[in-house]
């Protein structure tokens, strides 16, 4: 499966606008692939894990990102707790 994300590059700090997104390429294979088909729709907000790539054939350029994982929602609450959790020695 392909697809591509759209990717927030932050609002410009003078003007308070956005800034043009960045548009990713992305492909996924087997049972992420069709997690991403069942679980999720356009515009929907999705955490991943990626891996990037580029190659070179007969002098053009290819690239893009295969999704390795998705990071689900269970997963980043665990995290979030494990941070506030953990004590920084200084």
């Amino acid at each position: 499966m392909k697809f591509s994300l759209k990717l927030s590059n932050g609002k410009d700090e003078k003007s308070g606008e956005w800034n043009r997104p960045t548009f990713a390429n992305c492909t996924a294979f087997g049972e992420v692939s069709e997690e991403i088909l069942k679980d999720y729709k356009p515009k929907d907000e999705i955490w991943l894990i990626l891996k990037y790539y580029s190659r070179q054939v007969d002098e053009k350029y290819y690239n893009g990102f295969i999704v390795r994982k998705i990071i689900t929602d269970k997963e980043i609450e665990k995290a979030d707790e494990t941070l506030l959790n953990d004590d920084i020695s200084f």
